[in-house]
């Protein structure tokens, strides 16, 4: 058994400061602040929300149609016009140039991700389309890691359009 013992005069002190918070405080100030802050976050979560739900309608759909493609049902530029519109929806700035909350666009690079383990899109158009989504991310302040950034590959030139 461990025995504590608290000074009275600590005890009166800490009452007396709260006392003091509780008045000098307006707590009134709080209650308007807390719906204007309860309402922003709430806009967020739907936003995220809705963000989802469109990433789960479009990945099924792209799954759909590639399947449909190898049956021979529909030809491969059906599906390289929905892919192009997929990755271009994907990548696209808020149309308000609102503020886009940093979990959306991680939320963004995971459906990236997604996108190529299952094949739907290449190595390339997967680089290509992360790489705004990053830059977004690093204006908002996150440290961005060598690893997540993939410099293109250059270009061979030929000794003969050196010599020239």
């Amino acid at each position: 058994m461990v025995y504590t013992y608290t000074p009275t005069y600590y005890t009166t002190l800490h009452d007396s400061i709260t006392s003091i918070c509780k008045n000098i405080l307006p707590f009134s100030f709080k209650k308007r602040r807390l719906p204007a802050i309860a309402a922003a976050e709430q806009r967020a979560a739907k936003q995220q929300s809705d963000n989802l739900k469109w990433q789960q309608e479009s990945y099924h759909q792209i799954l759909n149609l590639m399947g449909l493609c190898k049956e021979g049902i529909l030809h491969e530029n059906e599906v390289s016009a929905f892919r192009t519109h997929l990755l271009e929806t994907l990548t696209a700035s808020p149309f308000d140039h609102d503020y886009e909350p940093s979990v959306i666009i991680r939320d963004k690079l995971i459906f990236l991700q997604e996108l190529l383990y299952a094949k739907c899109i290449s190595e390339d158009e997967y680089h290509a389309s992360k790489r705004p989504l990053l830059q977004r991310l690093a204006l908002q302040g996150a440290e961005i890691g060598a690893r997540d950034v993939i410099v293109g590959a250059q270009k061979e030139t030929s000794n003969e359009k050196l010599s020239e």
